[in-house]
């Protein structure tokens, strides 16, 4: 069954809230993204969604076996922050991925980027497999952070491009399982097969798992982008008039219907421009720093649990892995109830449709992860410090990834709503800072312990997370007037 949804309430800038325009050839016609089949739509995201999770299962999968390459790669010294280096170096990807990916994306589409980043996505988790020592190690994982960028912004803006508001929270739920659920199944994995067969067999086996869901993912997307594939259509259907040389006026008049003029491409320059313009909206501000802590606090969690859990309780390697379980109860439960939640009140709020839908409405639920974020972090940290039973500080990294979820998600879906056929240069803004910050914050790791210990330096990360509830409440009073009273100027 055919969509019959589509985008003509949504204008980059003014998000959902822009008044409906007259429908267009385009708008009804059955190359309309939106207009696809629901099993299209759907094939399409969760094969996007499935070469996500495998890009983010190699980007932890190590994390158990990090002492032995350490070992095989001959680092003496500073191996803690070295350690925590190698998963947080993949993160520089969001720093300058956007800068390219986004231009690209907004001017030839969606397929090109995937085509350019999967290639590259193979290389980088083969490359560290293949390493014969530390800095070849980081390169390769640096080299990684690029394609994941691609993945991950490029899944979002598939979501938006396919699926009308009211069911798009379920949609990013399942894109932004990859992100969520992969690094915390990678150790689990990954200590097994360290164990077992070898570290380096890590990357060989994630290589192959990408490589057959990149080639489907290549074989099966087709262009998604709208701008993009608005202007091929009426060109094309122009260069059909042009070519019949029998039309008459009556018949021009009934091909062309309500048809607007081709706006032409932005240009190259515009496109590179945007995200920075971007990050000056309050809503791209707002969005930065809930994101960034959120981010940050992730990436802290997957840098130092495995290695935590080997110190206090004498974990071996597979064993540490298994400790990621509580917090993938925590993201599989968050992806099953934030995007429907989510949708739920869109629908409740803007009666099923009749009413227009604002951005701002996707922000209620992450109150949830603004409390229970820094719960989670005070049961874990103490929990570790007591060494009381380890299933105390798993249910506490099981309340982490629940937190970090309910802040990340509400919040990404904002600033999709509120740029939707700009989505990629404006999740790309957010991450740019974001991703700066979640790359220096997890080094701060073992010197935080070092001073602190396990209960008060995470008390203290949970101080620092609670700053997101007073933010969240004072977005969810004047978003709307400040989003709309600072548009961007694109």
């Amino acid at each position: 069954m055919n969509e019959t949804n589509d985008k003509k309430g949504e204008t980059p800038g003014s998000g959902l809230n822009a008044p409906p325009t007259t429908e267009t050839l385009w708008q009804r016609s059955p190359s309309n993204p939106m207009r696809w089949s629901n099993p299209r739509k759907w094939t399409i995201i969760l094969l996007i969604a499935v070469a996500n999770f495998f890009a983010y299962m190699a980007y932890t999968a190590f994390q158990p076996a990090l002492a032995t390459i350490m070992d095989d790669l001959g680092v003496k010294s500073n191996r803690g922050s070295l350690s925590t280096l190698t998963i947080s170096i993949n993160i520089l990807g969001y720093v300058f991925g956007p800068i390219f990916i986004a231009p690209v994306s907004e001017q030839v589409g969606r397929r090109t980027v995937l085509i350019i980043a999967i290639p590259i996505l193979w290389i980088s988790i083969v490359g560290p497999g293949a390493s014969v020592n530390i800095a070849m190690f980081l390169v390769f994982r640096a080299l990684g952070g690029f394609p994941t960028t691609a993945l991950n912004l490029i899944s979002y803006a598939i979501v938006a491009d396919l699926l009308p508001v009211e069911r798009r929270g379920l949609g990013m739920s399942i894109v932004l399982a990859g992100p969520s659920i992969g690094p915390t199944l990678g150790p689990l994995t990954g200590g097994y097969i360290a164990q077992y067969i070898g570290w380096r067999w890590i990357f060989w086996i994630y290589t192959m798992a990408a490589g057959i869901c990149g080639i489907l993912v290549i074989l099966v997307y087709r262009e998604t982008y709208n701008p993009v594939l608005e202007r091929r259509f009426y060109a094309a259907r122009r260069e059909g008039q042009k070519r019949d040389s029998t039309h008459d006026k009556d018949s021009e008049q009934s091909l062309g219907g309500n048809e607007p003029p081709i706006r032409p491409p932005p240009s190259l320059r515009q496109a590179c421009v945007r995200p920075f313009k971007l990050m000056l909206t309050p809503v791209v501000i707002y969005a930065t720093f809930v994101c960034s802590i959120a981010n940050s606090y992730l990436v802290f969690s997957l840098a130092t649990l495995g290695t935590s859990f080997q110190k206090q309780y004498g974990f071996s390697a597979s064993q540490s892995g298994l400790a990621y379980l509580g917090m993938t109860v925590g993201f599989t439960i968050s992806q099953f109830t934030a995007g429907l939640l989510s949708d739920s009140y869109i629908r409740k709020k803007t009666r099923n449709g009749e009413l227009p839908a604002k951005p701002e409405q996707r922000l209620p639920i992450l109150m949830i992860g603004a409390v229970m974020l820094p719960a989670g972090f005070i049961v874990y940290g103490w929990g570790l410090q007591y060494q009381v039973h380890w299933i105390v500080p798993i249910i506490g990294s099981a309340m982490i990834s629940l937190g970090v979820m309910y802040n990340f998600m509400p919040v990404q879906m904002y600033v999709v709503d509120s740029f939707t056929i700009y989505s990629v240069s404006a999740t790309g803004a957010v991450g740019i800072i974001r991703s700066i910050i979640t790359t220096v914050f997890p080094l701060a790791g073992d010197p935080l312990y070092a001073r602190l210990d396990y209960g008060w330096g995470n008390t203290l990360l949970a101080f620092i997370a609670l700053t997101s509830l007073p933010m969240a409440i004072i977005f969810i009073i004047y978003g709307e007037r400040w989003r709309l009273r600072y548009p961007p100027k694109l």
